[in-house]
């Protein structure tokens, strides 16, 4: 579903989303010239390489999934995104997929309206270079486990989400997670990831509802992620 953002819903993102924080109302109704907002229910696609328009998207609520091919041979890098993530479009250079994660809620800014009215704003740009800085510091502290045990890499990506999603009345990530989702991030099998994710379900480490991860102990995910043995 595709609507035009409305003035009530113009209010709404200012109060909703970190990068309209500061900016006057006529300077965010300049921003959100032509934009509109989707709603994309779980496993649909959001927007790929194939059938893309240029510009950028703003995550609303819920989650996404992006892929996006290496130059390598069957591989590729997967972020979760969540709300206030930003994703440039126009910035991939090869195959990319971006997909939801139960249901999220997208705003799109064309292309022509980012390079007239978005780009000059300094503000806005280095909030939004904060964010995409944000997202590759993720990924690279994904990677800088990846010689690591795979329980230590999938109790960091796990607690990777939780601290970057969750709100401080709830121990459970607000979007769906599946196993395949964290060995698709991972660039493992998902029968892997079954037998970790098993073994701390029936020790009560966590559990998983509608395929949303609670996190029961904390701790023990820290320790793994400092345990070698």
């Amino acid at each position: 579903m595709t609507t035009i953002v409305s003035p009530k819903e113009k209010e709404y993102l200012c109060n909703s989303l970190t990068i309209f924080n500061g900016l006057d109302a006529l300077t965010i109704n300049k921003l959100l010239e032509f934009s509109y907002f989707q709603i994309f229910s779980h496993k649909k696609t959001i927007c790929s390489s194939l059938t893309a328009d240029k510009g950028l998207f703003i995550v609303v609520n819920g989650a996404v999934k992006v892929i996006q091919k290496t130059l390598k041979k069957n591989t590729s890098i997967v972020n979760i995104l969540s709300t206030n993530d930003v994703i440039y479009t126009n910035s991939f250079v090869s195959f990319f997929k971006i997909t939801a994660m139960g249901k999220a809620q997208m705003l799109f800014i064309p292309l022509d309206v980012y390079n007239r009215v978005w780009s000059s704003n300094l503000q806005l740009i280095q909030k939004i270079n904060n964010n995409l800085i944000s997202q590759i510091h993720c990924l690279y502290n994904c990677k800088s486990f990846q010689s690591s045990p795979l329980k230590i890499r999938v109790a960091n990506l796990i607690l990777e989400l939780f601290n970057k999603n969750s709100n401080k009345r709830s121990e459970t990530l607000p979007m769906p997670v599946t196993r395949q989702d964290l060995a698709d991030a991972l660039n493992v099998t998902v029968e892997s990831v079954i037998r970790i994710m098993s073994t701390w379900t029936h020790s009560n480490i966590i559990k998983s509802l509608n395929q949303k991860i609670q996190i029961i102990d904390h701790d023990f995910l820290n320790k793994t992620i400092f345990d070698e043995d």
